[in-house]
């Protein structure tokens, strides 16, 4: 007796595994049309709003590259219009300086002031003097310089004149001159001081007072020991000068005064300058800036009475 075999169920692929496609569907089928709107909405906007930003960035981009060119563009325009007009003011100051009346009376009277000294003479001693200067000095510093040598005959001057203004005006760097001997106060100054420091010291030459003034001429350099000589014989001194106290050259005399000179000192080393502030240029408040002689006195009464 047969017994029937049994057939087992045959199972299709098709049947048992979805393709992926409808899998999609299938979860596509699950969301409602409007989470698919928003999510299409949400994906538009970011987009829209990524194309905006780009075309902003590009347009700004461009717009502040034009507008810093623009910008150099006018700065170079306005610095070219002050350089322009600055040359200009030149022009026109060189011209009226050059051709102006005061320019032609101070020619006239500088030639005219040329021409008085025509007369005047030097002595033997004097033109040695200033033929040495140039083939000593001047000669040989120049061949030292350049390798040349300088023919000292066309240099030595000449005229009258020349003689005497070479002579009488010619101030060599760094010797200083003794404008005024004296025992008693050291007056170290320079420059339109030396008479205003003269006229001080004429009026305590009745009270007693002997005062030595010393024209430096040149301060850089500056002859430091004549400065010293002259505070070793009055042991007593005073730097005068027009510029302000605060930073003023006298400070560096006093200075090395005090540093080279103490034991000879018999006083503080006294100073008289301008105050510490601007320059006026009101004639009334120039005479109150620059010391004058009545300052002076009072300075070297100080050092006398110490």
């Amino acid at each position: 007796m047969t017994t029937p075999t049994e057939t087992a169920p045959t199972i299709e692929a098709s049947d048992s595994i979805e393709p992926p496609r409808r899998i999609r569907r299938r979860l596509l089928s699950r969301v409602s049309i409007q989470s698919k709107l928003l999510v299409m909405l949400l994906v538009t906007s970011i987009l829209s709003a990524a194309v905006v930003g780009f075309i902003g960035y590009q347009s700004g981009r461009s717009s502040l590259r034009v507008s810093v060119f623009d910008r150099l563009t006018e700065i170079r325009q306005a610095q070219s219009r002050q350089l322009q007009t600055g040359i200009a003011d030149l022009k026109n100051s060189l011209v009226v300086y050059s051709r102006g009346s005061t320019a032609q009376l101070a020619l006239e009277a500088f030639t005219a002031g040329f021409d008085q000294l025509g007369p005047a003479t030097i002595d033997p001693a004097q033109q040695q003097s200033l033929v040495d200067y140039y083939s000593k000095r001047f000669a040989k510093d120049e061949k030292a310089q350049t390798g040349q040598q300088v023919d000292v005959s066309a240099l030595v001057p000449t005229s009258n004149a020349q003689r005497y203004l070479q002579t009488y005006y010619t101030v060599p760097f760094g010797e200083a001159r003794t404008h005024r001997e004296g025992d008693d106060i050291s007056l170290i100054t320079w420059g339109a001081m030396v008479y205003t420091a003269h006229e001080a010291a004429q009026k305590l030459e009745g009270d007693g007072v002997s005062v030595e003034i010393l024209d430096l001429r040149t301060l850089a350099p500056w002859d430091k020991d004549a400065v010293l000589r002259s505070v070793e014989k009055t042991s007593k001194a005073l730097v005068l000068h027009e510029d302000t106290l605060t930073g003023g050259f006298g400070a560096e005399i006093a200075a090395t005064i005090a540093e080279e000179a103490f034991e000879n000192l018999d006083a503080p080393v006294r100073r008289i300058a301008a105050p510490d502030t601007p320059v006026p240029f009101s004639p009334p408040l120039e005479k109150a800036f620059i010391p004058q002689v009545e300052d002076v006195v009072a300075g070297l009464k100080e050092l006398a009475e110490y």
